[in-house]
């Protein structure tokens, strides 16, 4: 049930919310995702390592952060 405050709304969400941390491989028309219950600096860490394990050593791979923030 939303209810209405200078524009914004407030929701209740009796099971919280979920963050979904996503990346797309543009070179395999890939995208890969892992929902997480908090958001973290450090599960976006792992989430990273995760990324890097797809990949060799040594092929280089480029990370785009859009709107995060570990808040």
């Amino acid at each position: 049930m939303a209810e209405s405050r200078g524009g914004w709304s407030k929701e209740i969400r009796p099971h919280g919310v979920r963050h979904l941390f996503a990346a797309y491989d543009l070179s395999k028309n890939q995208l890969y995702g892992h929902i997480k219950k908090t958001k973290t600096r450090s599960k976006f860490l792992e989430f990273c390592r995760y990324l890097r394990s797809l990949h060799s050593a040594d092929k280089r791979i480029s990370i785009i952060c859009d709107n995060y923030s570990p808040t």
